[in-house]
């Protein structure tokens, strides 16, 4: 008779007692948290900002150029000192230079409509001059 068989029973020994088997379970924990690393955030808010404001102080007498400029870059100054990103010192130094700058358009605004006033023979304004 052949090993093969049909008749022949491969689940039984010859002592007819079951075999024992030891099974052995394997888990694997992948860790799929830090399997790509994300770029740095940059500092774009906090350089723009700065840069924005060296270009408002510096245009202060082109008022529809540098104000424009001092908003928007107070603005993303603001947003880098709330986020933390990038680099806090310009971040500072763009707010601060947007703020000066703003005032400054203000007070040119102020004393240039006062001059135009003076020279336009309105009175009332010649003690400030």
């Amino acid at each position: 008779m052949n090993e093969y068989d049909e008749n022949t029973d491969f689940n039984q020994n010859e002592s007819s007692e079951p075999e024992r088997v030891e099974v052995r379970t394997v888990t694997t924990v992948h860790n799929f948290v830090n399997e790509q690393e994300t770029p740095p955030e940059s500092g774009g808010y906090s350089l723009a900002s700065m840069v924005l404001g060296i270009i408002a102080v510096s245009g202060c007498c082109c008022d529809f150029l540098s104000l424009p400029c001092a908003i928007v870059g107070l603005v993303l100054g603001i947003i880098a000192l709330v986020r933390k990103t990038g680099n806090k010192n310009f971040a500072i130094a763009g707010v601060v230079l947007c703020s000066v700058s703003i005032v400054m358009i203000i007070i040119l605004e102020i004393t240039g409509a006062m001059r135009a006033m003076q020279n336009a023979g309105i009175n009332g304004y010649k003690r400030f001059f």
